[in-house]
């Protein structure tokens, strides 16, 4: 009896790799989901483009004045962390997961 629980158990716990294969679109690919035919989606408004801070800001690079910055340049609190969990949510976890 205890065997099948333990089968279950691998089974379940075997399969989360979605990080490392994922179905994913490249560049110029075609897709037959979209009415438009494109790959290619307009990003959500209220984003940023990669690059958009400062190449100096602490906050993109963690580097000031060409020197590794030894503590994070805002605060870390509950706040934040609840806002991080919130973004990852609504951007990320539907490709990423929530694991």
């Amino acid at each position: 009896m205890a065997v099948v629980p333990l089968a279950l158990a691998a089974a379940v716990l075997g399969g989360c790799d979605n990080m490392k294969h994922q179905q994913n679109a490249r560049a110029g690919d075609g897709s037959a989901f979209f009415a438009d035919g494109s790959s290619a989606r307009m990003p959500p408004a209220h984003t940023l483009a990669h690059g958009a801070l400062g190449p100096s800001d602490p906050i993109a690079n963690g580097r000031a004045d060409g020197t590794w910055q030894a503590s994070i340049p805002v605060k870390v609190d509950r706040a934040l962390m609840e806002r991080g969990r919130v973004r990852y949510t609504a951007f990320c976890a539907d490709c990423h997961g929530d694991d």
